[in-house]
């Protein structure tokens, strides 16, 4: 498909600033950081991510 095209051509990109999500992210995936949750918007743009932030329990953060 289009997206996933779209998706595999930007993963083998060149370009540095997609190298660096690149890293980025699979680090993230690997090596979670407590309290965020990272995904990705839509598996074709990497430049669009959904990132949810939990604070402490029992605080206004949480």
């Amino acid at each position: 498909t289009t997206a996933t095209t779209h998706y595999t051509s930007s993963r083998t990109s060149n370009s540095p600033s997609i190298r660096a999500l690149q890293l980025e992210y699979s680090k993230l995936q690997k090596e979670p950081v407590e309290g965020f949750t990272v995904k990705l918007d839509d598996d074709s743009n990497l430049y669009k991510w959904h990132v949810g932030i939990f604070g402490p329990p029992d605080t206004l953060y949480e």
